[in-house]
């Protein structure tokens, strides 16, 4: 209400579609309709400047540090400039002795140290979304298209399935094909066309490998980025179409890290770390 003002900037890593959002704050402080219960009642208008937002890819590791651990609005203050050059605003830091944010720095200083569950929380939500940056980031920058097809392939092999990569040309855009049994034909036969994009993925893509698809055919997309709000009203009302994204390639490779080949380890060193199991 008090320190943001009209035309700050703003940063939103979003969790669902893990691309930054960044935009100018464009009028005052607004108070909604206390009556919806699902509003956020407290209120900025914002421009965005990238409506379709960042690749999470294209910042620094510090800068994805500083806004990982976000809980609440908190000020960016070590990597500002990595979020202003992304829109193409030149960055020069400034001293600022705002009155109210003096007030706050003192407060905080008075502040009692935070308690374990509100220590394991940050560290919770740090550690999440810079292990699942590094994922990415490895596969994206060491991977070419065809290896990143053969990743996924393995992948698969690794939950359970028979996968094979397609020829590189003239695939009709089916880059592996899975099944359970050995020689592949028994249904279900699942289709699967990989992206490594870090970008939103449409209609268009995911209508081309549905189009290959014949009886008792299953198509499975993958990529490491998101996908439109079109391709994923497609998905819930096809059953034969399943659509992973970055966030949940990073979760398949939790659970079967145990039984990736020694060169997929090596690509993505992961250390098991524990941490205070303190409340839900």
């Amino acid at each position: 209400m008090h320190v943001v003002k009209t035309g700050d900037y703003v940063v939103y890593p979003c969790k669902s579609d893990r691309l930054v959002y960044i935009g100018i704050i464009s009028g005052d402080y607004e108070r909604a309709n206390s009556e919806d219960e699902d509003a956020y009642l407290n209120r900025r208008p914002v421009t965005w400047l990238t409506p379709n937002g960042v690749p999470r890819n294209n910042f620094s590791q510090v800068a994805l540090y500083e806004i990982g651990a976000y809980i609440t609005l908190f000020e960016i203050k070590k990597t500002a400039g990595d979020f202003l050059n992304a829109v193409g605003i030149e960055y020069q830091a400034t001293i600022n002795k705002d009155p109210i944010v003096e007030l706050q720095e003192q407060e905080l200083e008075q502040e009692e140290i935070p308690d374990d569950e509100t220590v394991t929380k940050v560290i919770n939500e740090t550690a999440k979304y810079s292990t699942e940056d590094f994922i990415i980031r490895r596969l994206h920058q060491h991977l070419n298209g065809y290896q990143f097809e053969e990743f996924v392939a393995h992948l698969l092999e690794c939950m359970g399935y028979v996968a094979r990569v397609t020829q590189r040309s003239g695939d009709g855009g089916v880059d592996v094909i899975a099944h359970k049994d050995t020689l592949g034909f028994e249904p279900p036969i699942i289709k699967v066309q990989c992206k490594k994009t870090l970008t939103s993925n449409g209609l268009p893509e995911i209508n081309q490998l549905l189009g290959t698809l014949e009886d008792g055919e299953y198509a499975l997309f993958v990529n490491l980025g998101s996908y439109s709000n079109q391709a994923k009203s497609k998905a819930t009302n096809k059953s034969r179409l399943r659509l992973i994204d970055g966030k949940e390639i990073v979760e398949l490779i939790y659970r079967y890290y145990e039984d990736f080949k020694p060169q997929y380890r090596a690509l993505i060193p992961l250390k098991q770390v524990f941490i205070p199991d303190i409340g839900d």
